[in-house]
């Protein structure tokens, strides 16, 4: 039989996520397709109830846990971390800083980060402020970082908020190297909001 596309929009807001699922419920969908760690985590529970089968796009390594409904065609956030701190490593640069997103993704590659530059760089310090999902700014949590003088930035964001981190990092006069993750690329807004300030040359 031929298959029916149905769309809804989650906001990238897990509450908005579940509000969206039970309308294509109605509809009768049995097959979500969604963006992101915190939507699918949100899903994830309604989909093991209503024997749905969720496809998801998300860099949690809890979304595979005891479940038999959900597939992942991402990257988890643990590896992606680890492949970054190995970047940084070769940066030569023993003072890094961070600022993530807290969710299930921001906070799980924050984590793997740390242990990662841990590991591969014993003799370098790593802090990290978190920031809320939906911040827009965020000079008070950079202030406090580069109160430290690191070296090397880390964004661990996704978004409009990658950019904006980005854009107040360079109007505090940081001029060190910043490493944004992949999150920088999940949606067009950060290329626009750089590209409009005249921004190149992160990692």
């Amino acid at each position: 039989s031929r298959m029916k596309l149905e769309v809804e929009d989650s906001q990238w807001d897990p509450k908005q996520a579940v509000t969206a699922y039970q309308s294509l419920r109605m509809r009768g969908v049995r097959l979500f397709h969604v963006m992101g760690a915190g939507m699918s985590m949100a899903i994830k529970p309604l989909c093991s109830r209503d024997h749905t089968l969720l496809f998801s796009t998300a860099a949690s390594p809890l979304l595979l846990k005891d479940t038999t409904c959900v597939l992942r065609h991402s990257n988890d956030a643990v590896n992606d971390a680890a492949i970054l701190a190995e970047a940084i490593s070769k940066l030569g640069k023993t003072h890094i800083a961070g600022l993530y997103v807290m969710n299930d993704w921001g906070a799980l590659y924050d984590k793997a980060l740390s242990e990662n530059l841990a590991r591969l760089l014993p003799a370098a310090t790593y802090r990290s402020e978190s920031h809320a999902p939906g911040q827009v700014g965020f000079r008070a949590e950079l202030m406090v970082l580069l109160a430290r003088h690191p070296e090397v930035f880390v964004v661990n964001s996704f978004g409009a908020a990658s950019a904006i981190i980005i854009k107040e990092l360079k109007s505090l006069g940081f001029q060190g190297q910043i490493v944004a993750n992949n999150g920088i690329v999940l949606s067009p807004e950060p290329k626009r909001i750089l590209e409009e300030a005249g921004i190149s040359g992160f990692l």
